[in-house]
Parts: C-alpha cells; sequence; structure tokens
C-alpha cells in the first residue's frame, strides 16, 4: 500500500490506490477508490477511517486548492446553520509536512445522487426530483446562499433526505437572494434539464415562489425561459471546447505526426493499442468507399465500428489538408447530441494523421449499436403497432432539433438506428448547428424534404409522419406537398 506524499501532485489522473495517509490524531485514513480527480489541486476518494467508510477530499499546498478547503468548511457550515443536509465532516487538518490538506466526511447511508435518480427514472419520477431540487433551491436562497457550479452530482439522497454537496462552490450572502440572482440560480439549476422538459418551467417556477412566501410575476417567467436558454448554450460552447483536451473526461495525445483523442472511462490497453495502430486490429469490412471506409472490430471489451476517412487523391489530400477533418466534426456532433440528450453512439476514440497543421487521414471508434434501421423498420410489415410509437419518437427528435437549430444534411432512413426501442442519430459529419435563424430554415426544410422522400414508396408510413409531425414545431418545414 502506498503512503501519501508530496509526489501525488504530480501524477496524473490514475492516483495510485489503496493510498495510506497518517494522521496527526494518531489514526490511520486509507483511500480505496478515486470518484473525483483534478491533478495538481484536489482528489474525491471513498475510502476508511476508523473502521468506518467515509468520504474523503484531499487538497494539495497550492494557493488555489487552500482557498477550496477553506470555502469547503465554510460552505457546509452556512448549510449548517441553515438547517440544510449536508454531509458531516469528522476530521480535518492542514498537514504540510504531506504536502495536502485533508477532510473527512461521514458516508451517506444507501447515497444515490440526484443524477442517477434523474437517469434512472421514468416520467413521474423525474418530475418529482424536479420539484424536490426546486424545493432544496428556495431554501439555499432564502438563507441567502447560491451554488455557483450547479450539476445534478451535488445533490445526494440518503434515506430519502436530499443532502447538499461541493460546498466549496457556495457562496454565502448575508440577506436573502434578491428575486434577479434568485432566478439566476434557479435557471443554473433548470439548464441542467432535457430540452423537453422546459414545458415544467410554469410550474416549476410557481412551485418555487410558493416556497419562497412570495407572489410570481409573468415577465419574470419569461425572462427566466430566456436565461435558460441562454445558458444552455453557454454549457454546450463550454462542454464543446473541452472534448479535445485532456481532463477527467477525455485523454489527449498530440505530435507534429499524429493527433488523437479518446475517453478515460474506458481506457485500457487494447484501446490505446488501437489508437496507436488505428489500422493493425483484425477487422471486418462493411462498407468500402473511396473517401470512408466502414469496418467492425472485435476488441475484448465490445464491439467497435471504425470509419477510416480516406485521401482519394493527391487534389483530394490539398483540399482536405487545413480543414476540419470528417471524422473531427462527427466527434464533436456526436458530443453535441450527447449534451443536447439525443441518442447517437457515443465515439470512444479519433485519430488523425498530420504532418504539422496539415491533416491527412482520420479514424474514428465508435460501439457498434445492434438495431434495425428505420429504413427497415417501416418496411417490416410485422412492425405495424410499433411504428406508431416509433414515429413519435421522430416527432420529439425533429422538435429538438429545430429548438436547437441542428440539422442533420443527410436524412437518409438508413442513417437512424433503432436499438432496444431507443432512436439513435448515426453519420454525423454533415451535421451543423446554426446560429442565424434563416440559415437554419433553409437547411432544415432541406432535411426535411430528404426525410420524406424515404417514404415514397410507403404512403402510409408518409401519412403517419405526417399526423405526428403537424402538431410539432417541425410542421412548418415539412414539404408543401405534405403540408398540403
Amino acid at each position: 500500500m502506498k503512503n501519501l506524499d508530496a509526489n501525488i501532485w504530480s501524477e496524473s489522473y490514475d492516483l495510485s490506490v489503496p493510498l495510506q495517509i497518517p494522521l496527526e490524531n494518531g489514526e490511520s485514513l486509507i483511500c480505496e477508490e478515486v470518484v473525483r480527480a483534478m491533478p495538481g489541486r484536489r482528489y474525491v476518494c471513498r475510502g476508511t477511517y476508523a473502521g468506518k467508510p467515509v468520504f474523503v477530499k484531499l487538497f494539495s499546498m497550492n494557493g488555489q486548492a487552500k482557498r477550496e478547503w477553506q470555502d469547503e468548511q465554510q460552505g457546509l457550515s452556512a448549510l449548517k446553520a441553515a438547517g440544510i443536509p449536508a454531509p458531516e465532516i469528522i476530521y480535518f487538518e492542514s498537514s504540510p509536512d504531506l504536502s495536502s490538506r485533508i477532510i473527512i466526511f461521514a458516508e451517506l447511508l444507501g447515497a444515490e445522487s440526484a443524477r442517477h435518480r434523474w437517469e434512472h427514472g421514468n416520467e413521474t419520477a423525474r418530475q418529482m426530483l424536479a420539484m424536490q431540487l426546486v424545493e432544496l433551491m428556495s431554501r439555499h436562497h432564502a438563507a441567502g446562499i447560491r451554488q455557483t457550479d450547479f450539476h445534478l452530482l451535488n445533490f445526494i439522497f440518503s434515506e430519502d433526505v436530499l443532502y447538499t454537496l461541493d460546498a466549496a462552490d457556495i457562496v454565502k450572502s448575508a440577506l436573502p437572494l434578491s428575486r434577479n440572482n434568485s432566478m439566476a440560480g434557479l435557471a443554473d439549476m433548470l439548464g441542467l434539464f432535457d430540452i423537453k422538459y422546459d414545458a415544467l418551467l410554469p410550474s416549476l417556477y410557481e412551485h418555487y415562489w410558493q416556497c419562497r412566501e412570495s407572489d410570481t410575476e409573468p415577465a419574470e417567467l419569461e425572462g427566466l425561459s430566456q436565461q435558460v436558454a441562454k445558458l444552455r448554450k453557454y454549457k454546450l460552447r463550454k462542454y464543446l471546447d473541452k472534448i479535445y483536451r485532456s481532463c477527467s473526461e477525455f485523454i489527449v495525445e498530440n505530435s507534429w505526426n499524429n493527433f488523437s483523442v479518446y475517453r478515460r472511462d474506458i481506457d485500457s490497453n487494447n484501446l490505446r493499442s488501437l489508437i496507436k495502430n488505428p489500422d493493425t486490429a483484425q477487422r471486418k469490412i462493411i462498407k468500402d468507399g473511396n473517401t470512408c471506409t466502414v469496418s467492425l472490430i472485435e476488441v475484448p471489451e465490445q464491439k467497435l465500428v471504425c470509419k477510416r476517412y480516406n485521401i482519394k487523391s493527391a487534389w483530394h489530400g490539398l483540399m482536405r489538408a487545413f480543414r476540419v477533418s470528417r471524422a473531427s466534426r462527427s466527434w464533436r456532433n456526436a458530443y453535441r447530441l450527447y449534451a443536447l440528450h439525443i441518442a447517437t453512439p457515443l465515439p470512444v476514440g479519433l485519430v488523425e494523421q498530420r504532418f504539422g497543421p496539415i491533416r491527412r487521414k482520420a479514424w474514428l471508434f465508435m460501439p457498434y449499436i445492434d438495431g434495425i434501421s428505420a429504413h427497415g423498420f417501416f418496411r417490416d410489415k410485422t412492425k405495424i403497432e410499433q411504428q406508431h410509437i416509433a414515429a413519435s419518437q421522430f416527432a420529439t427528435l425533429f422538435s429538438k432539433m429545430v429548438q436547437a437549430k441542428l440539422t442533420h444534411g443527410d436524412m437518409k432512413a438508413t442513417n437512424f438506428i433503432f436499438s432496444e426501442d431507443e432512436l439513435f442519430v448515426i453519420d454525423l459529419d454533415s451535421m451543423q448547428q446554426h446560429t442565424s435563424d434563416a440559415s437554419f430554415a433553409a437547411a432544415f426544410r432541406i432535411d426535411m424534404q430528404r426525410f420524406m422522400r424515404n417514404w415514397d414508396e410507403l404512403p402510409d408510413v408518409a401519412i403517419l409522419f405526417m399526423e405526428q409531425l403537424s402538431t410539432t414545431s417541425a410542421a412548418e418545414f415539412l414539404p408543401n406537398a405534405i403540408k398540403g
């Protein structure tokens, strides 16, 4: 077992555990699992102290980490003073000899994060959770407390009590938050939810002010809706900025001849070998085109689809040399859809062959999805009953695309896969998120024209889609012949 020393602050995200930490009170703390890592600043671990399971936060001795260590304690004190459930600190110390500061928290029994409850709950459970979070926010704000880094992992259920975590990100005021600051804080929370839950905004807004024992204001609700939309755009930009750099989610390797990025949570020797030598693995060719070769690769962990974007000629290579690769566009668009809560096979790795700034071949690796394309699904006579549900899934998808100003660029029915009753969108290298209403409208009309052409030989399916889409925000983009 490794002992704590100053070297841990030069380690990567892969902190060596178990890690033993001798404490000034004569006890030993054992860190057994890293939950979150910010190398050089902070580690959050599960562990054991005095024979009991605990959570541990280790802070380095640098200035920012020192502030976080102090803010954590002050934030928890503010929550406790307001009567808001928060984890109990059972030990804290500053240990210059170990180049660390330490906080030990009592374990919360049966802990379940709000994110886990949201992701695994049904619609009724999600609406109830949203109400619970709004009620908790109202208590925070009434006590002059605001979370500045709001995410669902900061809230934990233990024995049906909702606890607030990550107190280092709390800002405390002497007075209850003003209405403007209250709405900004509420928008921080509501902006985390899928766009389709915007229908809940009026009821959540009303519930918030009922909890604060204050009246609602119609203009304020409109402003809240605008704040939520603006916040989502900001968070999406911020998230897409990090998908090309090393962080808790991704590993990036960059050299003169090669650029690669792959997911940290599935990092393995097999994946690293594939990233370093993307053409060496045994594979089955699915499509062998001039500009794109699609193949199936079986590695011990899973089946992967590899899309290799080829250079078919010197002229083609010159045209592609300084442009963002199709593989990179697909990588970015997949994570864009993930952030927008639209299902797509989430890529595990991207490799670009380069010569300095010049891009050449590129590879994209993504999980294999076992399912049936929309082309086959809507031509299967045994699935007529399920087709109504499937068409409603497209209606939901297209409504999200309209709200996000998102166009696909190639709406062939084969670019939509049904797997385990979920609709997945694939082939994303032509996808675009527009900033202009006019450019989106023009491109989405083309998308819808192409999508409806899939059913030229299936008039019953075309009518089904017309019925499903006519009541959605996508209706105005349907071809005139369909609408009429």
